[in-house]
């Protein structure tokens, strides 16, 4: 693993640590960080629900069939994706100051896209779980976007 990733990785886990009993103080640094990027979390949300619209819509006209139509995310599964896209992705990248020349919103949203269409064939429910999420990410970890950026090497 890359140490500037490894660095940072670590003091994002660090900095949530508490001694029982203890009172945990907001840490404005972090806050400010991912203000300064250009994916914070409300943009990171509006990407998950616009590749939602996206891959779950209705047919159009002239359009027989499309598979996955009428599905949705259950919150649960919106939530992993934009926990872990600000914490595992985002933050660190900007923090890296390495994501210069890197359209992670575009990088992400497809990669959005093709998690939702392959967690949706995860589950034979209307509504797609983190769990399907999850399952997809681990069967599509190689094809994705964001895997070219070798956050983690693997």
């Amino acid at each position: 693993m890359d140490e500037v990733y490894r660095d940072i990785y670590l003091q994002l886990y660090s900095s949530s640590q508490l001694d029982v009993g203890q009172k945990r103080e907001f840490d404005p640094n972090l806050y400010l960080q991912t203000r300064r990027t250009e994916l914070d979390a409300e943009t990171l949300r509006q990407m998950i629900d616009s590749a939602e619209r996206e891959t779950f819509a209705e047919p159009t006209i002239g359009v027989i069939f499309t598979p996955y139509a009428g599905r949705r995310l259950r919150p649960d599964a919106k939530l992993f994706l934009l926990i872990n896209f600000l914490q595992m992705i985002v933050l660190p990248v900007s923090l890296s100051e390495r994501g210069s020349n890197v359209d992670l919103r575009r990088i992400l949203f497809a990669d959005t896209v093709t998690l939702l269409k392959q967690s949706a064939d995860e589950t034979n429910e209307r509504d797609v779980s983190s769990h399907a999420v999850l399952k997809a990410l681990t069967k599509n970890w190689k094809k994705l976007n964001f895997s070219a950026l070798k956050l983690w090497e693997d």
